[in-house]
């Protein structure tokens, strides 16, 4: 079991390297173009889908909604080419 959760968990790191290739340079993202991007790169259909890979990317610290947007439009943290993939 532990190693098939490792292998899950590789796997998504190698489909979000495109992600994050896309986002490399970038300050901010609108969050329709970024659920776009989830729904090219990952083949994502479903919204609840969408949803959950944001809050993935949220919770690792790339993204952040906006402070004084608020959640239509994302901040990219600079720093997130750091995060071992």
């Amino acid at each position: 079991p532990a190693a098939a959760e490792g292998n899950t968990h590789s796997d998504e790191n190698s489909s979000y390297a495109a992600i994050y290739a896309d986002l490399h340079g970038r300050m901010e993202i609108t969050r329709n173009e970024f659920e776009g991007i989830l729904t090219r790169r990952l083949h994502i259909k479903t919204d609840k889908s969408r949803r959950e890979h944001l809050k993935t990317f949220e919770h690792l610290g790339v993204l952040k909604p906006h402070p004084a947007i608020g959640d239509k439009v994302l901040t990219i943290n600079p720093e997130f080419s750091g995060i071992d993939l």
